[in-house]
């Protein structure tokens, strides 16, 4: 799972906000009942699946994990030899379609 912050960056910069994860708010994983009101207010945002943010991304990529972090790196010239760092694997290949996506960010 991602953070909230990282679920409302992804959201900002025109991530499909998706089905198969989960929504999240400031306070935690919002359930059922409590989805609808709080997407439409901006107070939740989709935490997409790993396998979602990999399809995104639509590149080749590698992710590594090592004592407690996550790397990402794709051979993609814009990035190339470029490492992406996170807590998860879910971070990581986050915050590499961020950077795909919004390149000057």
């Amino acid at each position: 799972m991602i953070s909230y912050k990282l679920a409302k960056k992804l959201k900002d910069a025109g991530f499909p906000q998706g089905e198969e994860g989960i929504y999240i708010s400031s306070s935690g994983i919002v359930r059922d009942i409590a989805i609808k009101a709080m997407k439409e207010t901006g107070q939740a945002f989709y935490s997409p699946t790993l396998s979602e943010l990999i399809e995104a991304c639509g590149v080749k990529l590698k992710l590594m994990g090592e004592k407690g972090d996550w790397y990402v790196s794709t051979y993609e010239m814009e990035l190339e030899n470029e490492t992406i760092r996170g807590k998860t694997p879910e971070e990581a290949v986050a915050k590499l379609w961020l950077k795909l996506n919004n390149p000057d960010k």
